[in-house]
């Protein structure tokens, strides 16, 4: 028999998760470990359970009902408006910026990229380039 924390007893029959201070209290530490470290290309949802100390099941879990997405797709989302924020405010290559926002492939990079926006890295800095003075 597997003994749970207090803060897994709390999880409802359903599977959905009460969000109470202390789940706030470990979203808000997660999340501030993601946006401290999304640069990482090895930045997991296991990260995050060695952080928080508990299972990758409940961390999916509750940070999914805190913030309405998995971890995958807001630490994506995270990374796609950093690297649209370098377009447009540097002269750094696209597979640079890329690389300093945890993609290590630049192949997935630019697919990934133009699948988040409907444009390659190169075009939507061309039609989103800040003009410079």
């Amino acid at each position: 028999m597997m003994v749970t924390t207090t803060l897994e007893t709390e999880v409802e029959h359903r599977g959905q998760i009460k969000l109470t201070g202390k789940h706030q209290q470990i979203v808000d530490t997660m999340l501030r470990h993601i946006n401290q470290h999304y640069m990482e290309p090895n930045l997991s949802v296991e990260t995050l359970v060695d952080i928080t100390g508990l299972s990758t099941n409940y961390v999916r879990r509750v940070f999914k009902a805190a913030t309405s997405q998995s971890f995958s797709e807001y630490t994506a989302r995270l990374r796609f408006q950093k690297v649209k924020e370098l377009l447009t405010e540097t002269d750094l290559p696209a597979v640079r910026i890329g690389e300093r926002v945890g993609f290590i492939n630049s192949s997935y990079f630019y697919v990934s990229f133009k699948k988040f926006t409907g444009k390659t890295p190169d075009l939507y800095r061309k039609h989103n380039k800040k003009a410079t003075n």
